[in-house]
């Protein structure tokens, strides 16, 4: 008897992507259906499975124990590790697996968060009193102007442009890979699968047009048997349909892969949270959920879509159907499989939140527009300018070559999944190392440095200097990556080899410890737990990162206001805060909390410090422990958060007193010193 795989799958989420890839991967799977509620949140059913109460989800059970995966990319990764036996998924070269974990890492920690905004912001308009609508609208339309829309409308130019220069029917290689399925959402239903992009949009705006490459890609992608056979079965449920979830994604990897599965249904509840039932699979309660019985018993559950998408190219595409014939085929889809996850789905989950309130409200299509295009729509068409120059590279009509791989599987979630339905409502080697590595002052970027020096590696560093109003980076980064982001990591090998440059914080990791850490020093030798930290790698950027962007986004809300408008700003930015945001942030706290506890070592994974502890200083020692008077503007609470919570807190005190932490604050303060008098001295002459 082999694996069980139970994918928890919830209506209205990033499940789709899941059951594609299931069905690509020809895997046997159960489904199981939960239904947001009328506040479009997750049912209670879903804490059973995952603490967090989200999905995708997937149980595993294997041996008689039981396995439960959470986060869509780390889904993704875990079932192609595997369960992609053939090779049907998997990425021909190193260099094109680097891709594909790009995307599926970039899909959920950078795209994804920007649509969400715009959905919420949209959602919150719909929900004010009718007296207020005008100015909670007029609001939300500065905030997304500043912030959402521009950062969407760039992050598509990006997959754009990516697409036209890879010049393949995929995302990464000459076949499908997890990259394309975890795009399938954001790219395929929100946005090139959305017949009416031109009630929001305009009657002038071309989807087309402007994004042809992705377009031409979204349709290829709509061809695939394996995507066709995952979205009817979800037909078959009424009022359960795949669309708007990245569950899509993984049913056609499955269906790829020839893998038998089942589908459990979940309902959304207002604002799009998942139903209290997938929190029972994954604390998180996020889909796709995929669960997995294996034939000893062991249950595995995987979430995070590129995880999902990635676990089963592994384990299930023996014969390499969906690894692309391509250089470097494995390294390039699992780029895409962060990059889309961690970058892309930012932009577009903003533009869904926006788009639902508009085809509501008509009359309030005009504000709406505007508060999109600022950051939106320019992030939005920036990732989709590189996807189609990505294609344009290609040697064949997918994104890596030709043949169908699983970086259009996974691509195809967001845009059949939230930009076709929503989105386009808006839119009218060597022991050498040397590591040109682009820093941004007070960005991710630190917990790279930390890893290459746990890793006694060398490198050199690049500062970069943010802007004091805006935030953003400066224009000088886009010469490192076309989306003007950090960290970025550029690798010079000392054999001659082609330079390789990396994006995406948890993809940068992920290699860093796949070359380099050849001592197992940050790196769990035992399976479960490296499936832990896999797990964390994805997390980090993929669910905590955009929820505590957002918060800070709206406590700055005040500033952007139109003059005379600022209490207000502040009066509504709170309530929408107390009507979604919250509940999230203290959901995920909790839930680290507990896992702490759980542990019992004082690390989050294992006995001693991992790759784990790094990702997470970011978000929750600096952002949040660190923060005492950020955390009183964003979140309200002026208590001490090491009495509140003594695990995280006394998780914080190591990190904090880490030897190799403080030597990297102190380093990295005094470039930052140094780069700002040689630019002050530059400006004086």
């Amino acid at each position: 008897m082999g694996d069980k795989i139970i994918l928890h799958w919830l209506n209205q989420s990033r499940s789709q992507r899941i059951l594609w890839l299931l069905e690509e991967l020809n895997l046997d799977y159960e489904l199981k259906i939960y239904k947001r509620d009328k506040g479009h949140r997750a049912p209670p059913e879903l804490e059973k499975v995952h603490p967090l109460g989200k999905s995708p989800v997937l149980e595993v059970i294997r041996d008689g124990k039981s396995s439960v995966i959470a986060e869509t990319g780390h889904i993704i990764e875990y079932l192609i590790k595997n369960y992609d036996a053939s090779k049907k998924l998997v990425p021909a070269t190193e260099e094109e697996k680097e891709q594909v974990d790009y995307f599926l890492h970039y899909c959920e920690g950078t795209l994804q968060p920007y649509l969400v905004g715009l959905l919420v912001h949209g959602m919150a308009v719909n929900m004010a009193p009718f007296p207020v609508k005008f100015l909670v609208r007029m609001i939300m339309n500065e905030i997304n102007k500043a912030y959402y829309k521009s950062g969407l409308m760039q992050n598509l130019k990006f997959l754009d442009d990516y697409l036209a220069k890879n010049k393949s029917k995929y995302f990464v290689g000459d076949k499908l890979t997890g990259a394309d399925i975890i795009f399938e959402f954001p790219l395929i239903e929100n946005l090139a699968d959305n017949k009416r992009i031109k009630e929001f949009a305009g009657d002038d705006f071309d989807i087309r047009k402007s994004f042809p490459n992705i377009c031409e890609w979204a349709d290829r992608m709509l061809q695939e048997p394996k995507l066709i056979k995952a979205n009817e079965k979800a037909a078959k449920f009424p009022n359960r349909s795949f669309k708007g979830s990245r569950a899509s994604s993984v049913v056609w990897l499955l269906e790829e892969l020839g893998v038998e599965y089942e589908v459990k249904y979940v309902r959304v509840q207002r604002m799009f949270t998942a139903p209290k039932e997938l929190k029972a699979i994954h604390r998180l309660g996020k889909v796709p959920i995929v669960t997995i019985a294996k034939e000893n018993g062991e249950v595995i559950t995987l979430a995070e879509s590129g995880h999902i998408c990635s676990y089963f190219l592994r384990h299930y595409d023996t014969k390499k159907k969906l690894l692309p014939h391509v250089k470097n085929a494995e390294e390039k889809v699992d780029y895409f499989l962060h990059y889309l996850e961690g970058t892309l789905m930012t932009s577009v989950i903003g533009l869904v939140v926006a788009y639902s309130t508009i085809r509501r409200h008509k009359h309030l299509r005009d504000d709406f527009q505007n508060m999109i295009g600022i950051y939106f729509l320019p992030e939005l068409h920036n990732n989709l300018q590189y996807l189609t120059e990505e294609l344009k590279k290609s040697t064949g009509p997918y994104f890596l070559g030709d043949a169908l791989s699983a970086v259009d599987i996974y691509l195809s979630y967001p845009f059949s999944g939230l930009l076709g339905p929503t989105y386009g409502l808006f839119t009218g080697s060597d022991k050498k190392l040397e590591d040109d590595y682009p820093e941004l002052n007070e960005s991710r970027a630190h917990r790279v440095i930390w890893l290459m020096e746990v890793l006694d590696l060398e490198y050199e560093v690049k500062v970069y200097l943010r802007h004091p109003q805006t935030w953003r980076g400066p224009p000088e980064l886009f010469k490192a990556h076309p989306l003007g982001k950090a960290p970025v990591l550029e690798v010079i090998f000392g054999d001659g080899s082609p330079p390789l440059k990396l994006a995406e914080t948890g993809l940068i990791f992920q290699y860093l410890l796949n070359n380099y850490d050849h001592e197992n020093l940050l790196t769990p030798t035992d399976p479960r737990e490296k499936l832990k930290v896999d797990y964390y790698l994805h997390y980090a950027e993929g669910t905590l990162q955009g929820l505590l962007i957002t918060l800070l986004i709206n406590s700055v809300a005040k500033k952007i206001a139109p003059f005379g408008f600022q209490t207000l700003a502040k009066l509504v930015t709170r309530g929408l805060n107390n009507g979604y945001y919250l509940h999230e942030w203290y959901l995920s706290v909790d839930f680290l909390e507990s896992e702490l506890k759980k542990n019992g070592t004082g690390y989050f994974v294992g006995d001693r410090l991992t790759a784990a502890d790094i990702m997470l200083s970011f978000p929750v020692y600096e952002n949040i422990f660190d923060n005492p008077g950020g955390i009183k503007e964003c979140v309200g609470i002026s208590e001490d958060l090491y009495k509140l919570y003594p695990y995280l807190g006394g998780w914080c005190c190591r990190i904090r007193d880490d030897p190799v932490y403080v030597k990297i604050g102190a380093m990295m303060d005094e470039k930052v010193e140094q780069y700002k008098q040689q630019k002050g001295r530059r400006r004086s002459k």
